[in-house]
């Protein structure tokens, strides 16, 4: 099953001043027979609102970057819950439900920052085809990896290849032990097709698949493009945009 990532990157569109972050991360493995419990957030990453360190996390990367770009702009960064757990089985639903009881917490306190409503927003649809139609869609295991550990963890090693050269040095070296991470998943998904893969029919379907999420996974950073122009945070006509 792919990474279940919840990054909340909310920004008041009515003066671009203040921006809200939080994520929850966990890898669910259905196959792995460990349920992940709230202790899988605390060995990994677990930072209740306004206590995450002076550095970038793992999955912590849209509140990191706001903090880095946010006082140039004059943004008023309200920071939120990260929990990212390490990866395990299903997620068990005290565990769940305790951490979206905090974050939807924190988001009831933008209240108190005058940040009274939400409406209107919503992520981009061609983020949500992406990660909340197409990758649960898989008909069986073969596809959802081959549409996940392929191409997803690839796109993703990519994406922090090219962007890690424009990062401070401090964020460079916290790339330097999530690439492996991504890298692992890689051979994963590959030893899994290798060994399961077995029918001409099967072959198709995984390549169908593949094809496939390298399209949503370029609608879906283009789309992003185009919301940072919009919020005038980045030039579409930069060589090197936030997601090339």
């Amino acid at each position: 099953m792919p990474d279940l990532v919840a990054s909340y990157h909310i920004l008041d569109h009515q003066n671009l001043m203040r921006v809200f972050s939080a994520a929850l991360a966990t890898e669910t493995n259905t196959f792995a027979p460990m349920p992940t419990g709230l202790s899988s957030f605390h060995e990994r990453a677990y930072y209740p609102a306004g206590q995450h360190p002076d550095r970038m996390q793992m999955h912590s990367g849209p509140l990191w970057a706001a903090r880095l770009v946010g006082p140039a702009r004059g943004w008023t960064l309200i920071e939120g819950l990260v929990a990212a757990a390490v990866p395990n089985g299903i997620v068990t639903r005290a565990a769940f439900e305790g951490l979206r009881d905090a974050l939807l917490a924190d988001l009831r306190a933008l209240a108190r920052r005058g940040v009274t409503s939400l409406d209107g927003w919503a992520p981009e649809p061609e983020w949500e085809e992406w990660i909340d139609v197409w990758y649960p869609s898989g008909a069986d295991t073969i596809e959802r990896v081959a549409a996940h550990n392929l191409t997803c963890e690839y796109g993703a090693c990519q994406a922090f290849l090219e962007i890690k050269p424009r990062l401070p040095l401090d964020v460079q070296k916290t790339f330097d032990r999530i690439i492996p991470d991504e890298q692992f998943h890689m051979r994963l998904g590959r030893q899994v097709i290798e060994r399961h893969c077995t029918t001409d029919d099967a072959a198709e379907r995984v390549r169908a698949r593949v094809l496939h999420t390298f399209e949503l996974e370029q609608a879906g950073r283009l789309a992003y493009n185009r919301r940072m122009a919009r919020l005038g945070v980045a030039d579409l006509t930069d060589p090197t945009p936030p997601l090339a």
